[in-house]
């Protein structure tokens, strides 16, 4: 039968003791986890980010205008805005 961790049998065999390989397999699994938190934390703050950029941005059907292109005479002014920012 194989084994699911063919590196484990390796290691068996260099002649590490068992708490060794033990306390090696917890390093590794701790790695991991900070690593998932970093990830995680770096996730939510960009999540976070764009959702305030989006929140910014004015919403287009507020900005639209129901102009019907065909009606429109080509360079005739319909309105001037002034201190739109």
């Amino acid at each position: 039968m194989k084994s699911l961790m063919p590196g484990k049998r390796k290691q068996e065999k260099t002649g590490l003791a068992a708490i060794m390989l033990d306390t090696l397999r917890n390093n590794a699994e701790k790695s991991t986890a900070k690593l998932k938190d970093v990830h995680n934390e770096k996730n939510t703050h960009i999540f976070k980010e764009v959702q305030a950029l989006r929140e910014k941005i004015p919403e287009m059907p507020k900005m639209k205008f129901g102009f019907v292109n065909a009606a429109l005479h080509i360079g005739k002014i319909l309105f001037t805005l002034l201190g739109l920012i």
